[in-house]
């Protein structure tokens, strides 16, 4: 007799879920150092160097 239900292979479905929650976290740090950076930009030390050379 078959299974009509499908079975999965635990560790496929365990690497998956590793992989996408790397995934998720590379995105979440690359999400925070954007929002960072556009933090920073509008503060003195976001500013380039040369801006204060003419003061």
């Amino acid at each position: 007799m078959t299974d009509l239900v499908p079975r999965y292979d635990n560790s496929s479905i365990s690497s998956a879920m590793t992989r996408n929650a790397i995934a998720l976290n590379n995105t979440a740090k690359a999400t925070n150092d954007t929002a960072h950076n556009l933090a920073a930009e509008s503060t003195v030390a976001g500013r380039p160097r040369h801006t204060f050379q003419s003061v």
